[in-house]
């Protein structure tokens, strides 16, 4: 739904009609009993709404609360994931008992419909919630290596120092060169623009991806809509259903952030076939708003590096 491999929502006592709103909103009809609420302008999910009127859910990503304030008590839909996504990471043992958003059937008719002019069988196919925008990923190739970018912060992280590439490592490729690199961010501009406080991005080179038709990925394809979050950085996101599309900015314009969910991979949520996830750090994890939930997660990761060993 979110183009993310989780959302973090909080349930509220409050009828729709009673929110006090001071922008505009666009809103996404799931199916016939649910609703998603989000910004236009960011494509930022700010709330949901269920088959009980009394109550909404509100993404926690966009509560101007201090940390602490929100506690993370269970979670659900982990069996859509086929391989846990996210949850594998995060030690939590209880369903959540709110209300849930199951995916729709018609929306998932959606996201599976269509042809596609695959030139490789192993080409993961992407798309949001609604259809609105699709694309494909190749496997990693030669051409995934003729870019040149600096280090992330899952790798050198922002205040230790200068993230300057000096021996042009191609760092976004993994397993000798087979799979793409992936990781967790908690970053305030990330947290912002999902409403969500855990974003999960893949680092694909642009000319690994295609549009439906086998023409070369586009940042106004389909119903995608481009939001500038600071200088030189863009982020994109379905104007229809709000899903988190890409991150990418002038610095490195041909190594592309992809939201990890919008993946539809076999194996899973996690698309594993294709990514290689990062377990040393959460990127950007000292800007975490709920301090608990990304200390749970990093923890989870570290176990996850244990059992790889």
């Amino acid at each position: 739904m979110s183009g993310l491999l989780c959302t973090t929502v909080c349930e509220f006592p409050v009828i729709p009609s009673a929110l006090k709103i001071e922008g505009k909103t666009s809103s996404y009809k799931i199916d016939s009993k649910q609703s998603q609420v989000f910004c236009p302008g960011c494509g930022s999910s700010l709330y949901r709404m269920g088959s009980d009127v009394s109550k909404i859910n509100v993404y926690t990503g966009v509560l101007e609360i201090e940390s602490g304030q929100v506690e993370v008590k269970g979670q659900c839909c982990m069996e859509e994931a086929i391989d846990g996504g996210l949850a594998s990471w995060l030690d939590l043992h209880h369903e959540y008992s709110g209300q849930c958003m199951q995916h729709s059937k018609t929306a998932v008719a959606h996201r599976s419909s269509g042809s596609m002019n695959l030139e490789q069988p192993l080409d993961i196919r992407a798309s949001c919630h609604c259809g609105g925008v699709r694309f494909a990923i190749s496997p990693a190739s030669q051409v995934s290596t003729q870019l040149s970018s600096p280090y992330p912060d899952l790798i050198v992280p922002f205040q230790s120092g200068p993230s300057k590439n000096e021996k042009n490592s191609k760092w976004w490729l993994r397993a000798n060169g087979t799979r793409y690199f992936a990781g967790t961010c908690a970053c305030r501009s990330c947290r912002l623009a999902s409403g969500n406080d855990i974003q999960t991005w893949a680092f694909i080179p642009k000319d690994n991806m295609r549009q439906m038709n086998g023409d070369p990925l586009e940042y106004d394809m389909g119903t995608l809509n481009q939001y500038g979050s600071s200088k030189g950085v863009y982020r994109n996101f379905c104007s229809m259903c709000g899903a988190t599309v890409f991150w990418h900015n002038d610095e490195r314009p041909y190594l592309i952030d992809v939201s990890a969910g919008l993946l539809e991979a076999e194996s899973g949520a996690r698309a594993e076939e294709l990514l290689e996830w990062a377990t040393a750090r959460v990127s950007f994890q000292e800007e975490a708003q709920n301090k608990a939930l990304i200390e749970m997660l990093r923890e989870g990761l570290a176990k996850q590096a244990q059992k790889e060993l």
